[in-house]
């Protein structure tokens, strides 16, 4: 038997070697292949969500009815001034916010920029600061409060109550407005009998963004005028201060009042499209909001400040597209004793919750054991518990995926008995979110807003703390029903669908059962680009309210509806 031939051998051992570093030059390209193909892969779904939509089966306006009102179909109206006057007009609407409180109850705040078209620090252009933009005061409880006989004969009492714009006083001059998220917390009177609360607005002006704060008065105690009197000087703000800091107004969003002196602010960006023009300011934001920056030297948070801000526009869509989880949560403290509105006057800032896609939507659980907040590029919404003495987040409780891209949250207020009776949330209250089902969609209707034809969809939900025993049929009453469009199913919650659309639209467009009037006949019913959305159990049947990023009419309120 012939000797078994071994493998011929250099006589340096330059074979092995050549073997070696081909053994260690392929390890090294597959470890880098893993390092940047690995997040991709493992985020196929997302990528599926974001790259998809289902708006080829979105009606023109659908809306879930009440089982509470004997089978009454919803009847939803859009809002007008009366007024004349772009900066006059409920358009461009971004946040609603449901009242509570002595003299409060029964109204809403909204919150709307007719210039923003022309002026959007989160998603641009950044081209006409000049337009104002307003806060109005809406009396739903009035708008809906009539008989379920009336709202479904085709009256139109709801359009008969008017959005008043709210008066802002003492304001400095020169001074941009233009709102965004609002809170209110209720306080006491002021001694001559008007009901006072504390209004927190984001501000995105030229320059920069701020927080301001105002006293909200009312010149009545109920609702209603004397008959013919106008009403339009019965609210007013009276301005406080700004708030100025690097990680609680970078990029502000969305607001949380816990007192007249403590405010939560989200932060959607890190890479802000419209950075600070001082570099010492960015600085500092990167070096707080980045914690190993903050270990390092303090030169290298400064060269990343100086990256962020010579890429800005670029840096900002590339951390939107690709869902990177850099925003943050802020907790703010501050006096509002003799500081004549200046900006820089005490406060405290700590951030409380990081590492969230697009920070949007805010909302504190009427119980005040969670902190929900909204993740528009998760998309979905992280659940934090909360500590409310010590004003911080114990831990991310629960993440609940959503159908939609979740842009504002709120809970509802008056909300009937949850399924199974796991009341998580207190006051039997339930989650609502807006949001669109397409983020592209609603990128190319941002640049082109009044072209309706790209008019983006609007898709409101709602999320219960106990799912149903049986979660397959659940929701297929909808067009779209949220469970087949989440990236993966919920463990513990159930999202179903309360309102679909793409709206404005004709009335003659939808369901003849459905009665949607709007003022002067011009039967506009439905929301574009929906951000938000407020809902009242109690009144009208279950009352809805819908604003509308791009929208114009930006209000729709519902009664009749369901959750």
């Amino acid at each position: 038997m012939p000797a078994r031939q071994q493998p011929r051998r250099s006589a340096d051992g330059r074979g092995d070697a050549r073997v070696g570093s081909k053994t260690v030059r392929s390890g090294l390209l597959i470890a880098v292949l893993a390092l940047v193909l690995g997040p991709f892969v493992a985020r196929v779904s997302w990528f599926r969500f974001q790259l998809t939509s289902p708006v080829s089966h979105f009606p023109a306006h659908w809306v879930r009815p009440s089982t509470e009102v004997g089978g009454a179909a919803p009847v939803c109206a859009t809002l007008s001034s009366g007024l004349e006057g772009q900066e006059n007009q409920i358009s461009f609407c971004e946040d609603a916010e449901m009242l509570h409180g002595p003299g409060l109850d029964g109204w809403a705040l909204l919150s709307c920029d007719p210039g923003r078209d022309q002026w959007n620090t989160v998603m641009g252009p950044l081209q006409k600061p000049e337009g104002r933009g307003a806060l109005w005061m809406y009396a739903y409880s009035d708008a809906v409060s009539s008989t379920s006989k009336e709202r479904q004969s085709g009256t139109k009492l709801m359009n008969a109550v008017k959005p008043l714009r709210l008066s802002l006083e003492g304001l400095p001059s020169p001074y941009d407005f233009h709102p965004l998220g609002v809170a209110v917390h209720p306080m006491s009177s002021d001694g001559n009998g008007a009901k006072v609360a504390r209004l927190f607005v984001i501000n995105h002006q030229r320059a920069r963004s701020t927080i301001d704060v105002f006293d909200l008065l009312s010149s009545q105690t109920s609702r209603e005028g004397e008959k013919g009197e106008d009403q339009s000087g019965r609210w007013r703000a009276v301005f406080v201060r700004s708030l100025v800091d690097p990680i609680a107004t970078h990029t502000p969003n969305s607001l949380v009042a816990l007192s007249a002196n403590e405010v939560l602010v989200t932060q959607d960006h890190l890479f802000a499209l419209r950075p600070p023009s001082s570099l010492d300011d960015l600085t500092a934001t990167w070096r707080l909001a980045v914690p190993p920056l903050s270990l390092l030297a303090p030169a290298i948070a400064r060269y990343c400040a100086q990256l962020a801000r010579l890429g800005a526009p670029l840096l900002a869509r590339i951390e939107t597209l690709l869902g990177l989880p850099l925003g943050w949560v802020t907790y703010v403290k501050f006096d509002d004793d003799d500081v004549n509105g200046r900006a820089d006057s005490h406060h405290q800032t700590k951030i409380i919750a990081r590492w969230i896609a697009f920070a949007n939507g805010l909302a504190l659980s009427p119980n005040g054991k969670f902190l929900a907040v909204a993740s528009t590029m998760m998309p979905g919404i992280k659940l934090y518990e909360w500590n409310e003495a010590k004003r911080e987040v114990v831990r991310l409780a629960h993440r609940i995926n959503t159908p939609n891209l979740s842009d504002n949250i709120a809970f509802t207020k008056g909300a009937s008995g949850i399924p199974g009776g796991n009341d998580l949330f207190g006051n039997a209250a339930r989650l609502i979110g807006g949001g669109g089902p397409s983020g592209l969609e609603l990128m190319r209707f941002a640049r082109d807003p009044h072209n309706y034809t790209k008019r983006a969809h609007s898709w409101i939900i709602s999320i219960s703390p106990t799912p149903p025993k049986d979660d397959s049929n659940d929701d297929d009453d909808s067009y779209v029903p949220a469970n087949a469009r989440m990236i993966r199913q919920n463990e513990g919650f159930h999202v179903s669908t309360v309102y679909q659309g793409h709206g404005p639209v004709r009335r003659e467009q939808v369901a003849a059962s459905l009665d949607s009037e709007t003022e002067d006949g011009q039967d506009w019913i439905g929301i574009a680009s929906a951000t938000s959305a407020a809902y009242d159990g109690s009144i009208g049947g279950g009352t809805l309210l819908v604003p509308g990023l791009y929208s114009k009419p930006g209000v729709m309120v519902c009664a009749n509806v369901g959750l």
